[in-house]
């Protein structure tokens, strides 16, 4: 949802699978085939930046928050939290 030309709210549920294997690095760490992953994130975006290539005033702010677990299907239970200011 867009506010205005400088602001934006996205959410969104990403579901998938992942498939990982270790060529390298310590034996003890577990060796993971193939499991399901899903996401539930919510996210903003602030810009009030004059150019985009070559900023002389303005400020811009990025933020993500997501949440996953066995509610929505995965097999890991994690939050996750970035931003960009």
């Amino acid at each position: 949802m867009n506010f205005d030309t400088r602001a934006q709210i996205r959410t969104g549920v990403r579901l998938g699978w992942i498939d990982t294997r270790r060529d390298t690095g310590l034996t003890l760490l577990p060796e993971v085939d193939s499991e399901r992953e899903s996401i539930a994130f919510i996210g903003g975006i602030y810009d009030t930046r004059d150019n985009v290539g070559l900023v002389g005033q303005g400020s811009y702010a990025n933020m993500r928050y997501g949440n996953s677990g066995e509610w929505l299907g995965g097999e890991q239970d994690y939050s996750l939290a970035e931003g960009l200011v």
